[in-house]
């Protein structure tokens, strides 16, 4: 087991769980308990049920159990934490009766769309009668969780108490500087209370700079549209540190968990109560026939492989080489110390918590019990502590490679696997005559296609039928008609042809601070970004299920020698014959041309505006949306089953939209747009704009990592407004009316309602040194060309397939499109 230290994420392996699960019951009265069970009736089960559920909060029945038990008070733990910890969790009835008679078992915790707001979760729990075997399940309340309005020490997301009429009318700029300044109000205090963050350079410990060169990057940034020095410090964004000389000797990365961010009140105008939390996206409702024709190319897809454990034996390996370094005593005794109080803090904290147990505890009977569980958990602490000061490296080291060979030996038993699940659309295909297309290109993100290498296994893809129409309500994934799963293991059917790893020409660590440029030295840039090749023709079987009903006959019945064409007709919904809504790719940035999608919050817009279309396929667990009476729904079916997401208003939902044509006066035709989001933009002057190296050059707390190589996020970045569904949507694609594609989703995050995306060009902007020698870098991720970059997806292609025509690249892939070629690099006078 594993111990990951925040600030050095360096791992010791203990011989032993770090807190080991109570006992539940003593063996003294293993005897008399079992007579008990035996004599158990199923009426007296029901009885007890029913008792306990007349109350529908969890804790006035049950204590809660984690691996690591009593670490944290829930108080502390917010609820999409808890959910990630699912599996490590556990539960007993406060009724130590109840306990030797009843096998409580935890099935779930269910969330809202503002649970981390609210600070409160569902809780699905069974029942099973032990002599029996009968169950019920039940689900309860856990309420007083770690919420966002309470830690953060106030409610940004609502400002009510802006001049709203005064606000309208400021410039973009001024509404930066009003936002940032009541979102640092918050954000400090929040540190400063949870960390003890009193002073940004607190936070930023390893920068040199001083208050004249404070001032003077001040003042430059205002001319090119940056944030202050102490509030991109407070962030967490990248920032400069000066030399002797005056001059920036590198950048600094914030190498601590990513600092959290709060939502944007303007993203929600208009809406109040709990209304304001659901402003993520809209759920399986096509309200339009810009959303449908964009659902009909956009397809959910899961990659299965062995799971090799590369990733965890390389961060090992790492371990083992830091602490073979001569002269890491040091460091080493210090992780030993944090690691020593830490279990201190618990010890305490877990004696209060049993105290009080014991205190409130009206079972005579179960005292002993309590008393003795106590005792054992006190004492499994003080082995742990014991067991922390014994620690020498010499046997740390002994522990690493014993974890590497374990690994190793799970590993080469091949019964080990782990999938990659995301959405992907349609890109381009292969132009052939002789008839329907069988190689086609898809667009997802790195890091769903990462699965596709030497022991990937299998493959599916999940799509809506071709004759769904504007206005349906789909159900999920798995209990709908009009949705398909097609499943396939003819693994060579399909690979990676380009993917936004180590895209560009230079290396962050160039541009970093001399600590930084030595240990990030191996790190390359990338783009979220690949591109998947599927050649049906190379597909000789699959399995077919819809609505929990095997399809499979239904394709298989092809005539043997049009089968390839007709599975991707199929799955494609007839594109390649859609001439007329075929993808193109936007030949400006947004952040060359803003005004086309700057848009007025009184809603007196241009006709030139352009509206954003985002359509994704999250996992079901986070579809707030389902009516479990109307949709016949068991929360069981939404942990196996997708809802087909859209970036617009969740007030459509359900609802009977009326037949029409396509028209943007319609407010139900328009798309959405970029988010106000200031936590993340970098572009004080154009919301939803982001230099992801300054703003998120990582995810949470780690860098991506592809085949034991790490990379730093390194493009212009857009946040998109109404669009924040959970792990399913990663590749999502990002387009206007026009069909031009602009980007690609990658991250959500669910307390800032927001999420980023990767755009698919960037002229490239120029800062004038106040990054130092960094500068937004210039790149085109489909048709190539920009000075910055060493790759893209034509280029890919050209290498593969040198003669290969497409319907992208129809005269070939030898010449960038006159239009798509660079003509100048962006400044503070041009954007």
């Amino acid at each position: 087991m594993k111990l990951k230290f925040k600030h050095n994420k360096k791992y010791l392996f203990l011989l032993f769980p770090i807190i080991s699960l109570p006992t539940l019951m003593l063996f003294s009265c293993e005897n008399k308990q079992m007579n008990n069970v035996q004599n158990y009736s199923d009426l007296e089960f029901e009885n007890d049920f029913k008792k306990i559920v007349s109350s529908a909060n969890f804790e006035d029945h049950f204590i809660l159990l984690t691996d690591n038990f009593l670490e944290k008070d829930k108080k502390d733990i917010f609820p999409t934490e808890l959910k990630k910890q699912l599996s490590n969790l556990s539960l007993k009835a406060k009724n130590e009766d109840l306990n030797k008679k009843i096998k409580f078992k935890i099935l779930d915790i269910i969330l809202a769309a503002n649970a981390d707001e609210i600070g409160e979760a569902k809780i699905k729990i069974s029942f099973e009668n032990k002599n029996t075997n009968k169950i019920f399940d039940h689900v309860f309340n856990l309420k007083e969780l770690k919420s966002l309005s309470k830690n953060l020490e106030g409610n940004f997301g609502t400002n009510s108490n802006i001049d709203l009429n005064k606000y309208l009318h400021y410039s973009q700029e001024k509404r930066f500087l009003h936002d940032n300044n009541e979102y640092l109000k918050v954000l400090r205090n929040y540190l400063a209370s949870s960390m003890g963050i009193k002073n940004w350079n607190d936070l930023r410990k390893n920068v040199n700079i001083n208050n004249s060169q404070i001032e003077n990057f001040n003042q430059q940034a205002k001319k090119v549209h940056q944030d202050a020095y102490e509030n991109l410090a407070y962030k967490g964004f990248t920032i400069p540190s000066y030399n002797s000389k005056n001059s920036v000797e590198g950048l600094q990365l914030f190498e601590g968990i990513e600092i959290g961010k709060l939502p944007s009140w303007v993203d929600s105008i208009g809406k109040s109560g709990d209304d304001i939390y659901k402003t993520i996206g809209l759920a399986r409702t096509i309200v339009n026939q810009k959303y449908l024709d964009i659902a009909k190319q956009t397809f959910s897809i899961n990659l299965s492989r062995k799971n090799d454990f590369k990733n965890e034996i390389n961060q090992l390996n790492e371990n083992i080489k830091l602490w073979e370094t001569p002269g890491k005593q040091d460091q080493f005794e210090k992780l030993k110390n944090e690691e020593i109080t830490k279990l201190e803090h618990i010890r305490s904290h877990t004696e209060k918590h049993w105290d009080e147990i014991i205190k409130n505890n009206k079972n005579d009977s179960s005292s002993s019990n309590f008393l003795a569980e106590k005792q054992k958990n006190l004492d499994d602490i003080d082995q742990k502590i014991k067991y922390f000061k014994e620690l020498t490296i010499e046997a740390e080291i002994k522990i690493l490679k014993q974890k590497i060979l374990e690994l190793e030996s799970i590993a080469k038993e091949g019964k080990s696997f782990i999938s990659e699940n995301g959405t992907m659309w349609i890109l381009d295909y292969e132009l052939n005559s002789n008839g329907y297309p069988t190689k086609w290109y898809f667009g997802t993100n790195s890091h769903v296609a990462r699965a596709i290498r030497d022991n990937f296994t299998s493959f599916s893809i999940t799509k809506i039928a071709n004759d769904v129409e504007v206005g349906q309500t789909l159900n999920l994934s798995r209990l709908d008609d009009n949705i398909t799963t097609f499943y396939f293991n003819n693994k060579d059917a399909i690979k990676k042809v380009f993917d936004g790893v180590g895209y560009l020409k230079k290396k962050p660590s160039e541009f970093l601070i001399p600590e930084q440029r030595q240990k990030f030295q191996d790190y390359e840039a990338f783009a979220d970004f690949a591109v998947l090749e599927i050649d049906f023709s190379k597909i000789k079987e699959l399995s077919a299920l819809s609505n929990e009903k095997n399809t499979t006959e239904k394709y298989n019945k092809a005539n043997e020698n049009d089968f390839s064409k007709n599975l991707a007709k199929e799955i494609t919904n007839d594109y390649a014959n859609q001439k007329d809504k075929h993808i193109k790719f936007r030949k400006n940035s947004y952040l060359k041309d803003y005004k086309n999608i700057n848009y007025s919050l009184q809603g007196n817009n241009s006709k030139d505006l352009e509206y954003l279309y985002a359509v994704g396929w999250p996992r079901s667990t986070g579809d707030f949306y389902l009516d479990k009476k109307a949709q016949g729904y068991d929360y069981e079916w939404a942990k196996q089953s997708l809802s087909l997401w859209f970036n617009t208003d969740f007030s459509y939902y359900n609802k009977e939209i009326q037949k029409q044509k396509f028209d943007l006066n319609n407010k139900i035709d328009q798309g959405n747009f970029l988010s106000y989001n200031v936590g993340y933009r970098s572009f004080i002057n154009k919301p939803g704009i982001v230099d992801t190296f300054i703003s998120t050059p990582k995810f949470g707390d780690g860098f991506y990592e592809l085949n034991g190589k790490k990379y730093i996020n390194m493009t212009l970045g857009y946040v998109p407004r109404y669009y924040a569904p959970i792990a399913g949507a990663s590749g999502s694609s990002i387009r206007n009316q026009n069909n031009e594609l602009v980007s690609i989703y990658y991250s959500t995050n669910n307390g800032a309602r927001a999420g980023l995306s990767a755009a698919f060009r960037s002229e490239g902007f120029d800062y004038q040194g106040l990054y130092g020698q960094y500068n937004l870098p210039q790149y085109d991720l489909i048709y190539g060309g920009g000075k910055d970059q060493k790759n893209s997806y034509r280029e890919a292609l050209k290498n593969l397939y040198p003669n290969l025509k497409t319907n992208l690249f129809q005269n070939g892939l030898e010449k960038i499109e006159d239009d798509y070629k660079f003509k100048e690099i962006l400044n503070f006078k041009n954007i």
